[in-house]
């Protein structure tokens, strides 16, 4: 097979890209909903919302929004909003379908370039296999990290991504301060990752399951952190979320370098864990 042969130089321009077209994606995808947040800020106005209220109110005013643009792209009048507001928010709505429909368009064509270029990347038939790690998505990370045959161990990846320790991200800044720089779009990336993950229920999903039991027995009392933060039950789901998203991230990385290949997708971490430790 072609991949089987790629040199590395071919593989960094694969990966470039990759992430050139990951890039331009998402820069659509961010314009069409720069146009719909401000689309819904003017319909909750009409209705009006005031940032006087507390955020009870303010939640509800935005899901009344939200609602009332729904049904004005449905070709209904909402009872929220009163006959001369309506006629303001049914222009608005339209200006904004308008707007958005060449973005969702160069949305659509990067995203299927995404895949296309994805699935050439040699470590495609090991991802195919994976519920929840669709091409687009494989292409996602792959735009953040580049080639992972940079990368020694699968720490490295786990920092590229934001999935180590925040110390491992401080650093001082000009007027001496201590700061951390964690990368939040790459972070966000594999938020999106593990919720497509989970959503599949394949493997990986057991494995979050697993250990959000395995973290509600160890925090059932909501154990104050030494940063004297409570663990909540949302910070239990995330810190189990967060291991399998790293098993996973792990499992990637072996199945690229071709380390335990022979193993199927969602054992290959088990021999990686061994070694590395998750």
């Amino acid at each position: 097979m072609m991949t089987e042969t790629r040199t590395t130089t071919e593989l960094d321009v694969l990966c470039a890209e990759i992430a050139e077209q990951a890039l331009l994606m998402r820069s659509a995808m961010e314009q069409r909903k720069r146009i719909r947040n401000a689309c819904g800020a003017f319909v909750r106005r009409l209705i009006g919302w005031s940032a006087a209220d507390d955020e009870a109110e303010r939640k509800r005013m935005r899901a009344a929004a939200q609602a009332a643009i729904a049904a004005i792209e449905k070709g209904e009048e909402p009872e929220i909003l009163s006959p001369a507001c309506l006629v303001l928010a049914q222009e608005y709505v339209n200006c904004v379908l308008a707007s958005c429909e060449p973005w969702e368009v160069k949305e659509k064509v990067h995203r299927k370039q995404l895949g296309k270029l994805s699935k050439r990347l040699p470590v495609w038939m090991w991802a195919e296999g994976v519920k929840g790690l669709g091409e687009v998505m494989l292409g996602q990370i792959i735009a953040e990290t580049g080639n992972l045959d940079n990368y020694p161990n699968p720490a490295k990846v786990w920092k590229r991504l934001g999935q180590a320790p925040r110390d491992c991200y401080k650093m001082i800044k000009k007027d001496g301060t201590e700061g951390i720089t964690e990368p939040k779009q790459r972070k966000a990336v594999v938020w999106n990752a593990a919720e497509c993950l989970i959503k599949a229920a394949g493997p990986y999903y057991q494995l979050y399951l697993e250990r959000k039991a395995y973290e509600e027995e160890r925090y059932a009392d909501e154990t104050v952190m030494d940063n004297g933060r409570k663990m909540t039950k949302g910070w239990r789901a995330a810190r189990a979320e967060r291991v399998m998203v790293k098993r996973m991230l792990c499992d990637l990385w072996a199945a690229w370098r071709k380390e335990d290949s022979r193993l199927p997708a969602g054992r290959q971490a088990e021999s990686a864990e061994k070694r590395i430790g998750v």
